[in-house]
């Protein structure tokens, strides 16, 4: 398949190279760790809101390193996965050679309609400028077969840490004289992240679907990591859970509405076509 040059309106696909995916895209450190048997908690979340069923056959949007497609290829499912950036595929097909991994855009059409059960779109969103969204939701519903569902996940929550929070903490550094915080974006975070979401713009998105969608929002995932991984885990876990008592605390008593929509350390939506 022929690689597709990028328009004004796209984040140049040249940018994320095999360093980036390698060394310093987000979960890496479950990546080095375990790479494509444990999961990092965004995908893991992602998997069990999928209603994944054993003759399900599935759709990575925005596959980079490949780890959720050999994951559950493992596990007996067809998955497939896409991506635009030429060395992404390459990570994906070097980390798990029998995968199937495509050189594509994710607003390109290259399988027939109602094609897949499933479809992720983990992370990727807000590397995507409006339009290329929109096309991309679209392409999302020619290709779900009825019944089937999409979820996707941000890699943060443009309230959280890295905007509104950022301008918070800076001004009270600032007030009380200390260390101002680390910068929210580093350069290649601002070349990357062009669209990041909150859950007004990332409703606002889903709704131009016209199915059916929820969003949920995401707590850190030291705050939830029971609820992902069980109990029990290994001193060298990449993840530092809190306390079952904190986690058990913080759910029950803080992270409600509308303080979680502020509190979110990123979201997820699960969108369902219709049968």
């Amino acid at each position: 398949m022929s690689f597709t040059t990028m328009d004004d309106n796209s984040v140049d696909s040249q940018i994320y190279g095999s360093d980036y995916f390698l060394e310093r895209c987000g979960g890496v450190e479950f990546f080095q760790k375990y790479g494509y048997s444990v999961l990092k908690p965004a995908i893991q979340f992602a998997v069990q809101q999928a209603e994944l069923k054993t003759a399900d056959r599935i759709l990575d949007i925005g596959c980079g390193r490949g780890e959720l497609v050999a994951h559950l290829d493992e596990k007996g499912f067809d998955a497939t996965g896409i991506d635009y950036s030429e060395a992404a595929v390459s990570c994906a097909k070097a980390l798990y050679p029998k995968g199937k991994f495509h050189l594509v855009r994710s607003d390109q059409p290259l399988f027939e309609a109602a094609s897949f059960d499933k479809i992720f779109i983990l992370g990727t969103i807000e590397h995507l400028y409006e339009p290329e969204i929109e096309k991309t939701l679209l392409e999302v519903k020619r290709l779900l077969r009825p019944g089937g569902l999409c979820v996707i996940t941000t890699c943060t929550n443009a309230l959280y840490y890295k905007t509104r929070s950022y301008r918070l903490r800076a001004a009270l550094a600032s007030l009380l004289k200390m260390a101002p915080p680390s910068p929210s974006h580093s350069e290649e975070d601002k070349a990357m992240h062009v669209n990041e979401k909150q859950y007004f713009s990332l409703s606002r998105s889903l709704r131009t679907l016209g199915l059916p969608f929820r969003v949920i929002a995401c707590p850190n995932p030291k705050l939830a990591s029971i609820e992902l991984y069980g109990g029990n885990l290994p001193p060298d876990f990449p993840l530092r859970p809190k306390a079952p008592w904190k986690q058990f605390l913080y759910r029950t008593f803080v992270f409600h509405f509308p303080l979680n929509l502020m509190l979110a350390r990123s979201y997820a939506a699960v969108i369902r076509a219709a049968a």
